[in-house]
């Protein structure tokens, strides 16, 4: 196998690599930005329902975290093909 063909080869794992770097690194910063705006606008309440009512405190503390996940996934994807898209023109 000749180095011209382990670069071709090697080329779309770089790419793939690539994505991934990006798409995490935008997902973690989203996650951190998301985190601190649900405690800082939520804190209150959810300490609230904590003391009130622990079954509605889990069932909601779930669904936030569904939230957020869902959320954070669909806007890291974006923006990472949105940034790939646009190195690779």
């Amino acid at each position: 196998m000749n180095s011209n063909s382990q670069s071709e080869h090697l080329n779309p794992l770089r790419s793939l690599a690539r994505k991934l770097l990006v798409e995490l690194s935008i997902y973690f910063v989203l996650l951190v930005i998301c985190f601190f705006v649900m405690k800082i606008s939520l804190e209150d309440l959810m300490q609230k329902l904590f003391h009130e009512n622990l079954g509605l405190y889990g069932l909601i503390g779930l669904g936030l975290i569904i939230f957020q996940g869902v959320v954070v996934e669909i806007i890291s994807s974006f923006l990472a093909n949105r940034i790939i898209r646009d190195r690779l023109e």
